[in-house]
């Protein structure tokens, strides 16, 4: 029996991944690795995370373009609804403030109502919205 359950995702930039993992307080490790669930059973990700008082790492193994999450949400501080949509929208942010700092905007507002993230960003033109 296992308790690792995979979670498919749209997340393709593993370096978004990492920053958005940071930034809800894990610590995160690359490479070849393994995260282990409850009863020992083993699967293979490139990148773990630990930490936030979770007893078990949390893994990312890549499934064609996307990453998977692979991980024993039993005795986990938060569900995997929970995490997934928390991992998701800090992934997002820092995908529109990377992508839109390489089209030459800037970044003029950024305003949190709710759960939802607002950015106000600047063109080369001047003010976007």
């Amino acid at each position: 029996m296992s308790h690792l359950t995979v979670v498919k995702t749209k997340m393709m930039a593993l370096k978004w991944i990492k920053k958005a993992l940071k930034d809800l307080g894990f610590t995160v490790q690359e490479g070849k690795l393994e995260v282990v669930d409850y009863y020992h059973k083993a699967a293979k990700v490139e990148l773990k995370a630990t930490g936030n008082n979770c007893p078990h790492p949390i893994g990312f193994a890549k499934k064609g373009k996307a990453y998977e999450i692979v991980a024993d949400w039993y005795e986990m501080p938060f569900s995997q609804t929970n995490f997934t949509d928390r991992l998701t929208q800090r992934y997002a942010y820092h995908a529109a403030r990377e992508t839109l700092q390489e089209h030459g905007f800037s970044l003029v507002l950024e305003e949190k109502q709710g759960q939802a993230i607002h950015l106000r960003v600047a063109g080369p033109g001047g003010y976007c919205g």
